[in-house]
């Protein structure tokens, strides 16, 4: 009977342990932003007491976690810049080194880089950007944010700048300052990737009406592709076309031929729901998907056929590509999954609030999953993408159990956490290992999303011979 005892003792605590293996590698801290992923690890900042918001690295243990500089020294603040308006992104990565923005003063802006070490963090060239009259007014003690796109390409990182003389322009480093330098004039305001050139588009005023022109480049030399109206700009890249998305009429159209000439593919109804004109975009390698409102459309690579696949309650809040699939969280839907046709478009557990993990892992998606009573669990989508596991709940620590920004790398999944109610402080940054990350269980239907713990298949194997030796 003791033997029994404490074999289920045993069990009990290692299952246990398994189940809450959640590492609080910051507890009880200011404002994070969206972790971004770097080296089998997480950049990010955060506002600590002790230094103000500053750089941060993390391989998801505390004793990993440090902060890379105090820009600013003491509990003061560097001033970051996020991408657009979105208070979010601070991180941005190109090839072994992560670029980010600071700025000193209303009158300078500096391009920092950094390798994820202390000691290679540093800054690689300041700008002065200008402060215009409402600047001149404010009392913040800092300027308007000129930089304001990124765009990685070949181990080179581009990048739009506003300069103190009102001009726009786009710049190219590979991480020095030497190799910082003017790659464009003119005012860049979107760039693609694919199949290795570097699609951009740049204003044109100088023409009448104005126009919105597309270059292409190997990083060096850069060539004209097509010219559009003001009001269209360039959404994707395949191999024999460019898709673009006109905003006053919300009308998707490609090129034809070598000259630029739009066909337009389809108009949007101007009357569609949770009207927007802008779209988030993601490409399989049958179909354009675009989250236009709250709406899911795409368009054939083949034949050039498009229309709408599937309502969505509300406005696309994440869109992420796995496989052939594409996945989409909104704050009503659940998680929405779509191949790019109207049968293969549905939702898991409509009901639930889902947030996807991202991830650089192709083979494994992973989302977080918020109940009516705030309980946070975490689901995998096996790699056959035909069913949902199961893999952990999160535990409710000091009121902290709402999770947001979730990446995962090398295996380990990090979270911002807060109250629900609060939505901003404290914060905490959680850090769960996956199990089995390589090679999920496709052949379960429901729970099993773990690994079972090798110290428990030993200890059962005891118990087994205990038993044999009492019979």
């Amino acid at each position: 009977m003791r033997v029994v005892l404490l074999a289920l003792t045993l069990l009990c605590c290692l299952a246990q342990a398994q189940e809450n293996d959640v590492v609080r590698v910051l507890k009880n801290t200011g404002y994070i932003t969206e972790p971004v992923i770097f080296k089998n690890k997480i950049l990010f900042t955060v506002d600590h007491s002790d230094y103000g918001e500053e750089p941060w690295v993390s391989d998801g243990t505390e004793a990993g976690t440090f902060i890379l500089s105090d820009i600013v020294s003491g509990p003061s603040s560097s001033d970051y810049h996020r991408y657009r308006t979105s208070f979010r992104r601070i991180f941005y990565i190109s090839g072994n080194l992560a670029y980010f923005t600071v700025n000193r003063d209303k009158w300078h802006e500096q391009l920092w880089v950094t390798d994820g070490s202390q000691e290679g963090t540093r800054l690689l060239k300041e700008f002065e950007v200008g402060c215009d009259p409402y600047c001149q007014r404010s009392t913040s003690k800092y300027g308007r944010t000129s930089m304001l796109l990124f765009i990685p390409y070949k181990n080179m990182m581009f990048f739009t700048l506003q300069l103190a003389d009102g001009s726009y322009s786009l710049w190219r480093t590979d991480g020095t300052e030497t190799g910082t330098e003017l790659f464009h004039n003119g005012r860049v305001i979107s760039g693609k990737m694919f199949q290795g050139s570097l699609y951009f588009t740049v204003e044109n005023k100088d023409s009448s009406p104005n126009r919105n022109d597309i270059w292409s480049s190997d990083g060096f030399s850069k060539e004209f592709k097509m010219s559009l109206p003001a009001s269209t700009r360039m959404v994707a890249v395949d191999e024999n076309y460019i898709y673009t998305l006109s905003s006053d009429k919300l009308t998707i159209g490609r090129n034809q031929g070598e000259d630029g000439t739009q066909v337009n593919l389809i108009e949007i109804s101007s009357g569609i729901s949770g009207s927007s004109n802008t779209a988030i975009v993601r490409q399989n390698a049958n179909y354009i998907v675009l989250a236009i409102g709250r709406e899911l459309w795409s368009v054939s690579k083949a034949t050039g056929a498009a229309g709408k696949v599937f309502d969505m309650m509300d406005q696309a809040n994440e869109i992420d590509l796995v496989g052939e699939k594409v996945y989409v969280t909104t704050f009503d839907d659940g998680l929405i999954v779509t191949d790019g046709t109207i049968n293969g478009s549905y939702t898991v557990d409509p009901d639930k609030r889902n947030r996807l993990v991202s991830s650089q892992d192709s083979a494994n998606l992973f989302f977080i999953q918020q109940d009516a009573e705030e309980v946070a669990s975490l689901y995998r989508v096996d790699y056959n993408q035909n069913s949902v596991l199961f893999e952990t709940s999160y535990p409710k620590i000091d009121n902290i159990n709402y999770l947001t920004d979730s990446v995962m790398t090398n295996g380990i999944i990090f979270s911002k956490a807060h109250n629900y109610i609060d939505n901003v402080e404290p914060m905490e940054l959680w850090a769960y290992k996956v199990s089995n990350v390589d090679t999920p269980d496709a052949s379960s239907d429901e729970g099993g999303g773990g690994a079972i713990n090798p110290f428990i298949l030993i200890l059962f194997g005891f118990y087994l011979g205990a038993l044999r030796r009492r019979a």
